[in-house]
């Protein structure tokens, strides 16, 4: 195992590069309190239920703070990560894009745990790695372009 306890803040600062990357600053401003609250509860949630209710995964060894088994920097991560998202949803105008940033959304996180487990930070239980993608397929993207278009583009308002 590389990187012991370092796999959580390894995804917030490569997620914080990028987010600086392709965000423009007035825009990460615009969008920080909502992507904070929701990537936040989004987080914790998922890894709540995923990790200690359901018992679907495990983390071992991957994040500096876990109270609860909670990887409190691997949720922060989900932070910039939404920030990049909701920034791409008011960019992207044809169905063909917004299917490519859903998918790609969905395959980010599933290709991280992936690469977790193979350095023994992320063990499966009873979940397949498929369960990841179709997990954030319904449930980030669900819940993000629910969140997109009722908090951040209001009907009516011009996005941008």
């Amino acid at each position: 195992m590389i990187l012991i306890n370092l796999g959580g803040p390894f995804a917030l600062i490569v997620m914080t590069v990028f987010m600086f990357l392709l965000v423009p600053r007035e825009r990460i401003y615009q969008l920080f309190p909502v992507a904070a609250i929701f990537g936040s509860v989004l987080g914790i949630t998922t890894y709540y239920l995923l990790q200690n209710v359901l018992q679907a995964w495990r983390f071992q060894q991957m994040d500096l703070l876990c109270p609860a088994g909670i990887p409190i920097f691997m949720t922060l991560a989900w932070i910039p990560y939404s920030i990049i998202y909701f920034h791409m949803l008011a960019q992207y105008r044809t169905r063909a894009h917004n299917i490519l940033l859903i998918l790609t959304a969905a395959a980010m996180p599933t290709f991280y745990h992936f690469l977790l487990e193979l350095n023994g930070m992320f063990v499966f239980h009873r979940w397949p790695w498929w369960g990841n993608f179709f997990y954030a397929l319904i449930v980030f993207n669900g819940l993000g372009h629910l969140v997109y278009h009722r908090v951040i583009a209001k009907p009516g308002a011009t996005v941008g």
